[in-house]
C-alpha cells in the first residue's frame, strides 16, 4: 500500500494499530472492520490493497 500511495507521489499518513490502541478503534469505527490497510480517499473507506477500487477513488484528485 505505501508503495502505491508514494509512487502516486500521494501524502499519507500511517499508523500502528497494533502499538495504538486509538488507532485501532478508529479503524475500526471508520470501516466496520478489524483488517488492514484501511485507506480513506474522501468519502470512501477502502479496506485491504484493492488496486483498482483506489484507482477509481483517486480518479479526479491531482
Amino acid at each position: 500500500m505505501k508503495e502505491f500511495l508514494s509512487q502516486k507521489d500521494l501524502p499519507f499518513r500511517e499508523y500502528n494499530i497494533v502499538e495504538d490502541r486509538n488507532a485501532f478503534e478508529e479503524m475500526w469505527h471508520i470501516s466496520g472492520q478489524k483488517a488492514a490497510p484501511v485507506v480513506t480517499i474522501d468519502s470512501t473507506v477502502v479496506v485491504g490493497f484493492k488496486k483498482d477500487t483506489l484507482e477509481n477513488a483517486l480518479d479526479g484528485f491531482s
